[in-house]
């Protein structure tokens, strides 16, 4: 509300944050000349030679109220948030049932040929498209799938095609879904792996990569339809771990069962189906532990659990340490990408002067220090140790700067 008030009294208020965001995104539209989307932005900035002094657009989206749609309204291409002081109503009114749906999907239907394949992608960019600017007669349309979905309406794609008597049109093989390079994903599924993909070594008779791939997507094409899509989204569903599980042992890692799941996502929808296996972070965050959820799906006994938890584990003190080094490499501008950026250099370093070159990972920095916020894990080091404060703020400003000043969020 304070947000809306502040727009409406015309108050311009501009943080480092929002300014580095601005420049960042500034540079794509220098670049190709247009405002870009989210994932736009991101696909460039990873082959983008700077990527490492540009933010996500994660850290963009927070900066400018979490949503992509204010940082466009930022840029003038669109409106932002809805004036929350504005006598309007901004509701797409009550939630859609199962008789409007119905009409929805046969109205989308006949926008297309009678031999037209149906995808699911289609359908919904079709939702987005009719919401924004109608071309059909209907008085509403979700913008999303998401209640064709629920289970009082039709629970998922094949069921809606199946209720409709067109499921012989389903799709089959294509995906607009999220692609990744063949060299990505052989060298994410190699038993070998980095170290950042917490890899192990593996036996002298591993099969190369490629063929790892080869296998896994043999695996998935031979799972009956019930393994991949049983209505089951709990974390309590560990059936895809237990298929990545039964190519790469007991030590599969938690990058290698996301990937098994995103082609889990792709065999499933080239079925007209639904993949409903979990991410990794929500069988973390029920079983308290990946080891733990490997125990529960009893791809790992508990005493292999135990023995096979050889990761170090740091200490709030030890990350704290790694932090206020960075800090004073970095400078008070570090943002969670500068951190990552530094890494590789500081376990170099480590590893020269015969230590163990492991460093921390921002995300974990952020979750243990500051509540997943790496902004707050920094100002809680700062706040904890105001010698390292003023040291910062006097390369800034000079011996004038006074350690009790509030911690400056400055551009690097």
């Amino acid at each position: 509300m304070l947000d809306a008030l502040d727009a409406r009294l015309d108050i311009q208020t501009t943080t480092a944050k929002q300014e580095r965001g601005r420049n960042a995104v500034q540079l794509f539209i220098d670049d190709r000349g247009f405002f870009p989307s989210s994932s736009e932005y991101e696909r460039w900035r990873e082959g983008d030679p700077r990527r490492k002094s540009l933010p996500t657009d994660s850290t963009i989206r927070r900066a400018f109220g979490g949503s992509w749609d204010d940082v466009r309204a930022a840029f003038g291409e669109g409106p932002g948030r809805p004036d929350l002081t504005a006598r309007r109503g901004i509701s797409n009114g009550p939630r859609f049932e199962k008789p409007e749906l119905s009409g929805i999907f046969t109205t989308w239907v006949g926008t297309l040929s009678p031999s037209a394949p149906l995808l699911r992608d289609a359908f919904e960019a079709w939702l987005t498209a009719e919401a924004d600017q109608p071309t059909t007669d209907l008085q509403r349309v979700p913008r999303s799938f998401d209640p064709f979905r629920r289970p009082d309406t039709f629970g998922g794609w094949r069921p809606l095609l199946e209720e409709h008597g067109v499921a012989d049109r389903a799709a089959r093989g294509g995906t607009q879904r999220r692609v990744r390079s063949p060299q990505y994903r052989a060298r994410l599924l190699d038993p070998v792996g980095p170290e950042r993909f917490g890899g192990t070594p593996a036996p002298p008779t591993a099969p190369p990569a490629d063929m790892q791939l080869t296998a896994v997507r043999e695996l998935l094409a031979s799972l009956p339809d019930s393994e991949l899509w049983a209505g089951d989204r709990s974390p309590d569903n560990l059936r895809g771990l237990r298929a990545a599980a039964s190519l790469f042992g007991p030590l599969v890692s938690y990058p290698q069962y996301n990937e098994v799941r995103e082609l889990g996502r792709e065999e499933a929808f080239s079925r007209g189906l639904e993949c409903d296996w979990p991410h990794s972070r929500q069988l973390t965050k029920r079983w308290g532990s990946w080891p733990q959820a490997k125990v529960a799906a009893k791809v790992m006994t508990p005493a292999e659990a135990v023995a096979g938890s050889t990761r170090h584990r740091y200490g709030d003190p030890e990350l704290e340490q790694y932090l206020l080094c960075a800090l004073r490499e970095l400078g008070l501008g570090m943002s969670n990408t500068d951190f990552d950026a530094w890494r590789p250099d500081h376990k170099a370093e480590r590893e020269r002067r015969g230590l163990r070159p492991r460093v921390p990972e921002a995300e974990l920095v952020a979750a243990r220090l500051g509540e997943g916020d790496f902004d707050a894990a920094v100002d809680r080091v700062l706040a904890a140790h105001p010698d390292v404060r003023h040291e910062l703020e006097e390369r800034i400003f000079g011996p004038s700067a006074h350690p009790s000043q509030p911690p400056l969020r400055l551009v690097a």
